[in-house]
């Protein structure tokens, strides 16, 4: 269950901040500035998108993998390196150069948790898509490396039927869609190879407006899989699977778990989980990440022990999670579990 420490990089928060990218010497925190460099250099750009006051996978990728020699130099022949920072302390905030293009570019990218880490040519063509790891820098290389070597190629692959599509006749585009289909489902999580194909896989909705060929739900499943999360999307799939029978539902939620940004939005991300996991949730890929981010939202942030245990306890029960998120909720549990010293005092305060 690997992906999971990319999806709770939305909402796991920090409880100390440490040292921004943007602040060390060999990171450059401007876009702009960066594609200037790399387009002198004839290098590609390693984009992190990140919440460096906050976000817990953020820093433990910065502790365990950027902060190392052995990452800065794999990374100084290939890249050049653009910390995006989105903090919350606004003493923090000042240093950024420039918010607003951040939050131009993460909206371009379709950035959903943090850390997002992008690699893209000088031109700003993303060939990988990445975050948190496990393994430290040296597996970390590799997995950049593997990318550099893939990513490129599945991206012409894609593009060449994005040409095949713009040629393609009534006739002929029900069963281009559907190979197109394939070719996008078949792809990793964060696949390069997906968003050239974004604006056909979504053609499904209006090819089958009415479902009879099973176009639109597979559309929707399919874009809703891959982070696509607008509001018009969202408002399709909840009215299309409001019981959550397809599995639709439990997209919606969990893209509005990704979408935490601040405090003031986890008690609604909670309340909703809570309703979904009522229903039942059949991925529990989804079921995972969920439950891991609400278990460390109601212990850090809105001090709900009984939530806590409640998701700390449906993590313990599955299968498949990571060992850092098992790290993470034996630590909440720890926590909040009482000592025999704390049950002394309580006993003798009644």
């Amino acid at each position: 269950m690997q992906i999971l420490n990319t999806f709770l990089a939305a909402g796991m928060i920090a409880l100390a901040p440490t040292v921004t990218l943007a602040a060390e010497a060999n990171w450059i925190a401007d876009y702009d500035e960066a594609v200037k460099v790399a387009q002198a250099e004839g290098k590609d750009l390693l984009v992190d998108f990140t919440g460096s006051d906050w976000c817990y996978w953020c820093i433990k990728l910065h502790d365990e993998v950027f902060s190392f020699e052995e990452f800065e130099t794999f990374a100084a022949d290939r890249f050049v390196l653009v910390a995006l920072d989105f903090p919350n302390d606004q003493a923090i905030k000042d240093l950024v150069p420039n918010p607003e293009r951040n939050q131009e570019l993460a909206a371009k990218y379709n950035v959903g948790g943090y850390p997002t880490i992008l690699l893209m040519t000088a031109d700003g063509e993303v060939f990988g898509r990445t975050g948190y790891q496990e393994g430290g820098p040296e597996k970390y290389n590799e997995h950049l490396g593997e990318m550099l070597t893939s990513g490129k190629a599945e991206l012409a692959s894609s593009k060449a039927l994005v040409a095949e599509w713009a040629t393609a006749t009534d006739e002929t585009r029900a069963a281009l869609w559907a190979r197109v289909m394939d070719t996008f489902e078949g792809l990793s999580q964060g696949s390069v190879g997906a968003a050239p194909l974004m604006d056909i896989v979504r053609a499904g909705i209006e090819l089958d407006s009415e479902n009879k060929g099973g176009m639109k739900l597979r559309s929707i499943k399919a874009l809703l899989g891959a982070g696509e999360t607008d509001e018009a999307l969202l408002t399709v799939a909840k009215e299309m699977d409001p019981k959550n029978e397809s599995g639709l539902f439990e997209i919606v939620v969990k893209a509005q778990c990704d979408s935490v940004r601040a405090i003031t939005d986890l008690a609604d991300a909670v309340a909703a989980v809570l309703k979904l996991d009522e229903m039942g949730i059949k991925d529990q890929k989804i079921a995972g990440e969920m439950y891991s981010n609400c278990a460390y939202w109601s212990w850090k942030y809105l001090e709900n022990k009984e939530d806590a245990l409640l998701f700390a306890g449906k993590v313990q029960a599955m299968e498949g999670i990571d060992q850092s998120t098992l790290d993470m909720i034996k630590d909440l549990l720890n926590e909040l579990q009482p000592t025999e010293e704390d049950a002394v005092e309580e006993e003798a305060a009644e």
